[in-house]
């Protein structure tokens, strides 16, 4: 075991680099300091090599720091810790417990600096019970204009193709039917291209499709972290979910979103999410399960670094102005448990005031009735919804009306649904959209919306893993 550093021509940098490790780095710990080798760049002189008293007043020893000249330059090693077995020197990383269940596979890449393909990381902890997740050291990573996720550790969820790595979405049978991949998702090659590291495939519910605990057959599910870590984590990035919330060792994790699957998880385990606008990123090597409604989603545990990942990898704008009104529709609140009416209150205070504009209350129902679009024939916006066969207008229904369940409609609508009934609902979808771009979220060329719509999202009541079953 050694550390690595570059001189700079001063020797306390060299200590201060180190004290430094211990705290920046999860992967770094003292042993490592057993051997420094301070790498001299071509052309750097040793005017003021770390003399014996200097060694002793920072309890080294002089045999265990070592000079090498490096030419040329760019081969020197970058400042961290290393393995030195024999007569190679290898990057440390670290292996961290996946006890929440959370990972489908673990992977590594068959070459760190071109993450082009990777192979399974088939190694259980010490104990035998849980997968094994391995990190570099962060102190490898130097973020720039071109690598500004550089050493970002990040989870995707398993319907992401992964060069060399079996796609499961958490499903027995087309695992069976299907070998590794030799394509990389297209988003997924934005991600290591800007420098982030992948470290696994996170468990989902089987096809992306909403299950609850109980329902998972083929995969245990993910669990909790929150609580006593018996709650439902959220579908269907319900691994992305569960993992960010409670490994303090991970970045970020990648999802996609139909009708939840991001915002879920995000309520049950308390982090930000962002289901994006259609069309944000690629979708190109992603299992969707549906064309029409399906995004990539993101998870954070930080607002601002939700917002740098998604700035620096979607299609998406930046706004130059704050939106100038405040939606607050009276189909969604107030909201049945009286603690959750109140933070989200809370909440939407601090919104008034970061926006200097008092909320507006709205009804969708009032709207549509004041401005129906042609198309709907004289319809209500209830039984314009009711009449569309598909699932996600039965849940928007759902909200308005509170007489439909998701296992209903999971269970009755796709066995019964033709092609004919299929586009008709996809031509309704249009037409429900196309009005709620002019008459609710009103496109703006500087805050892109004119409006931000506040909706609740999750239970305030306890949903023990076990409930449904």
């Amino acid at each position: 075991m050694i550390v690595c550093l570059i001189w700079t021509g001063c020797r306390k940098d060299i200590v201060d680099q180190i004290t430094a490790f211990l705290a920046k780095d999860d992967v770094y710990s003292e042993d490592f300091a057993s051997t420094v080798v301070i790498q001299m760049p071509t052309g750097t002189t040793l005017e003021n090599p770390i003399n014996l008293s200097f060694i002793e007043q920072h309890s080294l020893t002089k045999s265990n720091v070592h000079y090498s000249t490096v030419i040329p330059t760019e081969n020197l090693l970058l400042s961290g810790p290393y393995f030195v077995p024999g007569t190679g020197i290898y990057e440390a990383w670290r292996l961290y417990s996946d006890e929440l269940d959370a990972f489908e596979i673990a992977v590594i890449p068959e070459a760190v600096h071109s993450p082009a393909k990777f192979s399974p990381l088939n190694m259980l902890d010490q104990e035998g019970l849980w997968k094994s997740i391995a990190v570099p050291s962060r102190l490898y990573a130097k973020e720039s204009q071109q690598h500004p996720l550089a050493g970002a550790r990040i989870s995707i969820k398993d319907n992401f193709k992964l060069a060399g790595i079996k796609t499961t979405i958490t499903n027995r049978a087309f695992t069976q039917l299907y070998p590794a991949e030799s394509e990389t998702a297209e988003y997924v090659k934005t991600l290591l291209r800007l420098g982030a590291v992948i470290v696994g495939k996170s468990k989902m519910c089987s096809f992306a499709a909403g299950e609850n605990p109980g329902d998972w057959i083929d995969f245990q599910c993910p669990f909790n972290p929150r609580g006593d870590q018996c709650q439902n984590p959220g579908s269907s990035t319900t691994g992305g979910g569960a993992s960010l919330a409670g490994y303090p060792w991970l970045d970020y994790s990648i999802g996609t979103d139909t009708a939840g699957s991001i915002r879920a998880p995000a309520a049950c385990n308390e982090l930000f999410g962002l289901r994006p606008s259609f069309g944000a990123a690629p979708m190109d090597g992603i299992f969707q399960l549906s064309r029409d409604h399906d995004t990539v989603g993101f998870l954070s545990r930080r607002l601002d670094l939700l917002h740098n990942l998604v700035r620096g990898t979607t299609y998406l704008e930046e706004s130059k102005t704050l939106p100038v009104q405040i939606l607050y529709p009276k189909e969604f609140f107030q909201v049945a448990n009286e603690e959750q009416q109140i933070l989200l209150e809370n909440y939407i205070c601090v919104l008034e005031s970061h926006l200097k504009t008092p909320r507006t209350d709205f009804s969708l129902v009032e709207r549509w009735a004041k401005c129906p679009p042609q198309a709907a024939g004289g319809k209500s916006l209830q039984d314009y919804l009711d009449n569309n066969p598909t699932a996600l207008e039965k849940i928007i229904a759902m909200h308005l009306n509170g007489n439909l369940t998701l296992g209903l409609l999971c269970d009755s609508v796709g066995a019964t649904l033709t092609v004919e009934e299929r586009n008709q609902a996809k031509a309704q979808l249009g037409v429900f959209r196309r009005w709620f771009h002019e008459n609710v979220l009103k496109p703006d060329p500087f805050s892109l919306s004119h409006a931000v719509l506040v909706l609740p999202e999750g239970k305030a009541d306890p949903e023990y893993r076990d409930d449904a079953v």
